[in-house]
């Protein structure tokens, strides 16, 4: 506005130059370009319509992905043109192209995942990655010793959502003592990402099982930065994995933590001689096929819901099982037997000699008789026994042996 009247004044200076009117005009673009009244401009402007947005208003559409070339409908796989309405602020790093295919991706996927019905479950996964859509309520555990793929895998697909991903360090899934009540930047840092990953899980570390729960339950998420004094308060979007070679230890026993957990193993060790250490690079040339790709696996998502093969549900069974050390104590230590009691400082005397012996640390005794609750063996009435578990002879004999505590 300032521009124009300055203008207009100089295009009739020229004509008249002592014209009153010229006087008039640039006495407005004096007054105008002031601080204050440029203020008050924009302050004007941000109530006509169309002239402002909120924050909350940018890349609100789970099904809209930026690209390098546009804005994709991912519902309808369809390009559309960038214009200001969009309020897209992020891009992936590739091209739309519905032509495009990816030869190496596929060899390369064959290999790592030689079972079909694997493969089909990272393309639906894939898939959800590109929406914003925050239902799924997993982490995802890509797990194998050795070079096997799976690293290659998960940074293909965040190089390709670009601005949509983002890397945290794994220490924000792990057990630790840092007060709650701090700043939390790795929280706001999920804001508007769709893709999360981390890498490399230390052996004999423990998931902070409440963290994870939070993560992944899709309710409003908030964070502070390091020198902010309000915190940021968000809708997610963001979908977890995690890479490593070792297991982390899960002590949530709950349905409500292993229906979040979903560990793919990579079982295929690539040998050194077959190795590419330029691998990644010549995938990346794929990248608008490999967009296409997972643009396929969302498709059977929506139309099939999240496909888990056998193979993966046996090993995620077993990731439980061995992660029940409660259970494990019960098998080597105890019989379940409707009727009989036990006190519960006999069966905290042999469960505490038993998780020494196996290098874990004991559960306080109100902790185990919560766990033991917890399976449907209750204290009785006088709160001094448990019914339904008795000792055999190796727990009798642990339970003798720790009879001083």
């Amino acid at each position: 506005v300032v521009a124009s009247i300055a203008s207009e004044a100089a295009d009739l200076l020229k004509k008249e130059p002592d014209s009153s009117k010229v006087k008039e005009l640039l006495r407005q673009a004096q007054y105008s370009s002031t601080f204050p009244h440029l203020k008050a401009m924009i302050e004007l402007a941000k109530s006509e319509p169309g002239m402002s947005a909120r924050l909350s208003d940018f890349d609100a559409d789970p099904y809209v992905l930026g690209v390098q070339n546009g804005i994709l409908d991912l519902r309808k796989g369809a390009l559309k043109s960038v214009t200001p309405s969009t309020l897209v602020s992020k891009r992936a790093d590739v091209n739309f192209d519905p032509a495009a295919i990816c030869h190496q991706f596929d060899q390369f996927l064959a290999t790592v995942q030689p079972d079909p019905d694997v493969r089909r479950l990272l393309q639906q996964l894939a898939g959800i990655w590109l929406t914003g859509l925050s239902n799924l309520q997993k982490l995802i555990f890509f797990y194998g010793l050795g070079a096997n793929g799976k690293t290659t895998f998960i940074e293909l697909m965040a190089w390709l959502l670009g601005d949509y991903s983002s890397r945290i360090a794994t220490e924000l899934l792990m057990q630790h003592q840092r007060s709650p009540q701090g700043p939390s930047p790795d929280i706001v840092g999920l804001k508007g990402r769709r893709l999360i990953y981390c890498n490399e899980v230390e052996e004999g570390r423990r998931l902070a099982d409440a963290r994870v729960k939070e993560l992944t339950g899709g309710d409003t998420l908030s964070g502070r930065t390091l020198y902010a004094k309000e915190a940021v308060t968000f809708q997610p979007s963001h979908k977890l994995v995690m890479v490593g070679n070792h297991k982390p230890e899960v002590r949530d026993t709950s349905h409500g933590m292993w229906r979040r957990m979903l560990m793919i193993p990579f079982d295929q060790v690539i040998q050194d001689s077959a190795q590419d250490p330029g691998l990644l690079d010549k995938l990346k040339q794929e990248g608008p096929g490999i967009l296409n790709w997972a643009l396929t696996g969302l498709r059977d998502y929506r139309t099939n819901g999240l496909q888990i093969p056998a193979s993966i549900s046996a090993a995620n069974d077993a990731y439980r099982a061995d992660q029940d050390i409660i259970g494990e104590w019960i098998t080597d230590h105890c019989n379940v037997v409707p009727g009989a009691q036990t006190p519960k400082g006999v069966l905290y005397r042999a469960y505490r000699a038993w998780a020494q012996a196996h290098g874990h640390m004991p559960l306080a005794q109100s902790r185990l008789t919560r766990k033991l609750s917890e399976r449907g063996l209750r204290q009785d009435a006088g709160k001094r026994n448990i019914d339904g578990l008795n000792l055999n002879n190796d727990g009798a004999i642990a339970a003798a042996s720790n009879a001083s505590i």
